[in-house]
């Protein structure tokens, strides 16, 4: 299982690095430019766009926390952001999926609940993906005239036939799926997952409140990547933002690259090249982007270290508490006399 992990982290790295020695390659006379634009960005816009960046993350810490409780999971609105912020600074700097297994792993290790803990989180993804999804349809609709000869409609529309797939199952029965009750040691998991996927599907209240605080999200990315835009002085107009940033975090949460290094590059080519605007400030705002998400999610920094001290004093101290309550053995002497091996 490690070496397999091993050899994802390299597969992903090496894709991260042939990606962007392709665009290098191909675009090597830009770069210049590339330079100077990033040389000189506006900084106040920038941080504006790093305020707004953080806002959308709040927001999705509360949505996490609502979904969470609902389940069961008594989690203060605190916790569930230290969680969250320290989730999304792994998946801006490490392989794709990193961030959700270590907030499944936190919220765990307070209510020992590991499989509710991880379905709050792929409930929190799941509301996220929909919102994301349908602005980027409805961006397809603003923008259909510049797109309408590429491939990026069908994309789309492979991209929801999957996103309904998906919830298809996530809120179905995995009993219907007749390869898994072959397997006796899934029974309990089935069983389990099965009483959580009812309990959020006839919570519809919840699903609803989850969808609808979700909608803020990709308006606030939008405003970010906007922002940015103007911060290297150029003139993309703002409804373009509204096809290609969903589209382009969609493809860019895809886990197959370093934190989407080289896929979000690759993919903010592809999708801006249709309208004609100049590639030249294509890349410098895709670098910015990812500079903007490592510094507004460096608190999650602190908190990731926060929690770990705290987590290893938990341990270390029901390790004292359990020597504390130890028996000790008794001398030899005194079983050869006849006393008991240890003393309460």
């Amino acid at each position: 299982m490690e070496n397999l992990k091993k050899w994802r982290k390299l597969l992903e790295l090496a894709i991260s690095i042939c990606l962007i020695w392709l665009i290098i390659y191909r675009y090597q006379k830009e770069i210049a430019e590339w330079v100077a634009r990033l040389s000189s960005f506006n900084v106040p816009l920038v941080i504006l766009a790093i305020f707004i960046f953080m806002l959308g993350n709040l927001i999705n810490a509360y949505k996490w926390q609502l979904i969470a409780r609902s389940i069961g999971i008594s989690v203060g609105y605190g916790k569930a952001l230290h969680y969250y912020m320290v989730g999304i600074f792994m998946n801006t700097i490490l392989v794709g999926g990193a961030g959700e297994i270590k907030r499944t792993c936190d919220l765990s290790r307070d209510n020992q609940e590991y499989l509710a803990s991880f379905m709050s989180v792929i409930m929190e993804r799941w509301t996220g993906f929909c919102a994301l999804l349908l602005m980027a349809v409805i961006g397809l609709f603003i923008q259909y005239p510049s797109y309408q000869h590429t491939i990026f409609p069908a994309v789309l529309g492979i991209i929801v036939l999957a996103g309904i797939t998906v919830s298809v199952l996530l809120f179905g029965s995995f009993r219907k799926i007749s390869v898994l009750s072959r397997f006796e040691r899934l029974k309990g998991f089935v069983e389990k997952y099965e009483k959580l996927s009812v309990a959020f599907s006839k919570n519809k209240s919840l699903l609803i409140k989850a969808l609808l605080i979700s909608f803020p999200q990709p308006i606030l990315v939008i405003a970010y990547f906007f922002l940015l835009s103007q911060s290297l002085n150029t003139n993309f107009p703002l409804q373009v933002f509204f096809f290609t940033v969903p589209f382009i975090l969609i493809i860019s949460q895809i886990p197959i690259s370093i934190a989407g290094i080289g896929v979000q590059e690759t993919c903010i080519i592809s999708v801006f090249a249709p309208l004609n605007l100049g590639m030249g400030a294509v890349i410098p705002l895709s670098i910015l982007s990812h500079i903007g998400k490592v510094v507004s999610c460096l608190w999650g920094a602190g908190y990731y270290f926060l929690i770990n001290e705290e987590s290893a004093k938990s341990i270390k101290k029901r390790q004292s508490c359990n020597e504390a309550f130890e028996p000790e053995p008794v001398p030899a002497q005194s079983v050869a006399a006849g006393e008991s091996a240890v003393i309460p």
